[in-house]
């Protein structure tokens, strides 16, 4: 539970009651984005920007990894993350690195009341373009689309079944360093100049 005690204020929360509050409590459960706050009280575990709700806090795991999307920087498997593919590419914002009230939500995301990101569906299909296989539904799967960087129609990066950080991004699509942990954006800060445009 985000907010054990109720009171509206995560931050408060100390669920074992030993007087550090469970952001602080270093015995308070894992901490899987490394953020400094725990997944019990992070309102954001893999600090996609997409809220755990959104995600199914733990329930759904999309590309049967064995990793739930709420801790899956890539819930698809097509190598965009999914905080590149839950935005618009136009006006696309990174992430900050700052929690100002210590959530777990990047402060780039928190809106006026922690909203997190409204995951974009370009095709409007009723599936959000972080877990659609093929976001803007013209048949050619977005694990082709988003690696075609010479524009040959195949992709240059392709799927391992590897994935040495753990962090639901395959090797095969990782940045310069494949053992980076949860970089959620994996070195795309632009995705209209970072990623080929296939459609033109």
């Amino acid at each position: 539970d985000e907010d054990a005690n109720g009171d509206g204020d995560p931050t408060n929360d100390d669920t074992d009651q030993d007087g550090t509050p469970d952001y602080l409590d270093p015995d308070n459960g894992p901490d899987t984005d490394g953020d400094g706050v725990p997944d019990v009280v992070d309102l954001d575990d893999d600090n996609d920007g997409i809220l755990d709700t959104v995600e199914g806090d733990g329930t759904i795991d999309t590309d049967n990894d064995g990793r739930p999307d709420s801790l899956d920087i890539d819930s698809d498997d097509d190598g965009i993350p999914d905080n590149v593919e839950g935005q618009p590419t136009e006006g696309y914002l990174p992430p900050s690195g700052e929690d100002a009230d210590n959530d777990g939500l990047d402060d780039a995301y928190e809106g006026t009341g922690n909203e997190g990101v409204t995951p974009e569906d370009t095709d409007q299909d009723g599936t959000p373009d972080y877990i659609d296989d093929d976001s803007d539904n013209d048949l050619v799967p977005d694990s082709n689309e988003g690696h075609d960087f010479d524009y040959d129609g195949e992709p240059d990066n392709t799927y391992t079944g590897v994935d040495t950080d753990n962090d639901g991004l395959d090797d095969g699509y990782e940045g310069s360093d494949v053992n980076d942990g949860y970089d959620v954006n994996d070195e795309i800060e632009d995705p209209a100049n970072d990623l080929p445009d296939t459609d033109g």
